[in-house]
């Protein structure tokens, strides 16, 4: 059986083991105060519902979560977004070069076929 170690060769224990690979799976970012704000704004905003149901104790005891869950949210959103804008602006450079090759006299086909337009 293989031992795990350190960088000094000494053997970790299982906690230790534990320890580091919770160290790993953290993400830390520092946030100025008005952001936080903001944040907790959007997060209480978008679990309205459950907060009013399950009441204060659930939030205060689950924010942490609930403010994790609104990150990935908005990330998530924002690069779908993203993602739909490049998308939409690919597609108008494409129809502008059909335009302009349909302006220059060639074929339908062809001009669809050059700027990788389907009709």
């Amino acid at each position: 059986m293989a031992l795990l170690t350190n960088d000094n060769n000494k053997v970790l224990t299982p906690e230790e083991i534990a320890k580091n690979a919770v160290a790993d799976k953290k993400f830390d970012t520092k946030m100025d105060s008005s952001a936080y704000d903001e944040l907790i704004k959007i997060t209480r905003y978008n679990n309205r519902d459950t907060i009013n149901v399950r009441g204060e104790k659930y939030w205060e005891k689950n924010k942490m979560d609930l403010i994790n869950d609104s990150l990935v949210k908005l990330i998530t959103d924002r690069s779908k977004a993203l993602t739909k804008y490049i998308d939409k602006k690919e597609q108008d450079a494409s129809m502008e070069y059909f335009r302009l090759l349909r302006s220059k006299g060639v074929s339908i086909e062809d001009a669809a076929k050059m700027a990788n337009v389907t009709l």
